[in-house]
């Protein structure tokens, strides 16, 4: 069992994680928003992040540097993975 911790503005497939990893035991936190993401890691002290990092537009990486931050100064793995959304919008007219 891990703690994880999932952020995607998408509630579908945020959910959908959360699911079925809940499922198979372990326990999820979930947030479609940045706004407190980094006091949510540290109160959650999650042992994997998965993110998708391109959020309202634009890609985040700042995040992802505070979450390794975070992992280091911690007792938590740091362990983490991510994914991040193509913009169709800037592609497709």
């Amino acid at each position: 069992m891990a703690k994880i911790l999932i952020l995607d503005e998408c509630p579908s497939t945020r959910n959908l994680l959360a699911e079925e990893l809940a499922g198979e035991g372990n326990i999820v936190l979930s947030s479609g928003t940045t706004d407190l993401i980094l006091e949510e890691i540290t109160a959650f002290n999650p042992e994997v992040a998965i993110l998708d990092l391109f959020v309202k537009g634009k890609y985040r990486w700042d995040l992802w540097e505070g979450i390794k931050n975070r992992g280091e100064d911690n007792s938590g793995s740091g362990e983490g993975c991510f994914s991040a959304g193509f913009p169709w919008k800037a592609v497709i007219p």
